[in-house]
């Protein structure tokens, strides 16, 4: 069986590897490859923050993934018929949403001995929906949808450099506007106190999925 990690993500890419760090380590799931779709300014964030020879996927399959293997990450950009799309503003854009999202997921499903592992978390709100809504038409009895959940609330300000626990844990970093990254500080009864990475929390929640697709056939809207 190969198991497949599908997300949408945006500005945030921090969720697929929040998202795969909790199914290779909470869920035992040996991820065999994962697939991410976006727009063409969510492809520039995962290239300079995930992607590349030191980038954090790499750090994070090097750290958990079986046998420390790299597992292949391919990115897939929206694009409509003014070409790849930098955001989801429009009904066109919306609509080229759904086409690449149930197309991606019906060429997936086909395949045997796979379980997909699809993260809702990112991107705009309507990828997310549009996924689950695929995996509704096209999901199989292997295939789960998921949504993750990061604690504390700190983590998911804007400049926090978090993107999974590493094994050896440090402060986590929170960058500004001109400045070098600092240890981020956070409230705690009334004290400042640092973030360290191993008191940041993900869990993984499943959201249920009913599966039509052998009961009805699916039709775009025109």
């Amino acid at each position: 069986m190969r198991h497949l990690l599908v997300a949408v993500s945006g500005f945030t890419p921090q969720v697929v590897t929040e998202t795969a760090w909790a199914l290779l380590t909470e869920h035992r799931v040996p991820l065999d490859e994962a697939v991410v779709i976006t727009t063409r300014a969510g492809r520039a964030r995962l290239e300079a923050e995930l992607l590349g020879t030191d980038g954090q996927w790499q750090r994070l399959c090097a750290e958990y993934a079986p046998e420390g293997r790299p597992v292949p990450l391919s990115v897939q950009v929206v694009s409509g018929p003014e070409g790849e799309l930098d955001d989801i503003r429009t009904r066109g854009e919306h609509e080229a949403v759904r086409d690449t999202v149930f197309g991606l997921l019906r060429e997936l499903t086909m395949a045997p001995d796979t379980a997909l592992h699809c993260s809702l978390a990112g991107g705009r709100k309507s990828m997310g929906y549009l996924l689950g809504a695929g995996l509704q038409f096209f999901g199989r009895p292997t295939d789960r949808l998921y949504h993750v959940l990061v604690t504390p609330l700190e983590v998911e300000r804007p400049g926090v450099a978090f993107y999974f626990p590493p094994r050896t844990a440090g402060p986590v970093l929170v960058s500004a506007a001109g400045s070098a990254p600092q240890p981020l500080r956070v409230n705690r009864d009334g004290r400042s106190v640092l973030l360290t990475a191993d008191q940041v929390g993900i869990e993984l929640s499943e959201v249920p999925v009913c599966r039509v697709g052998k009961l009805v056939e699916f039709v775009a809207p025109a």
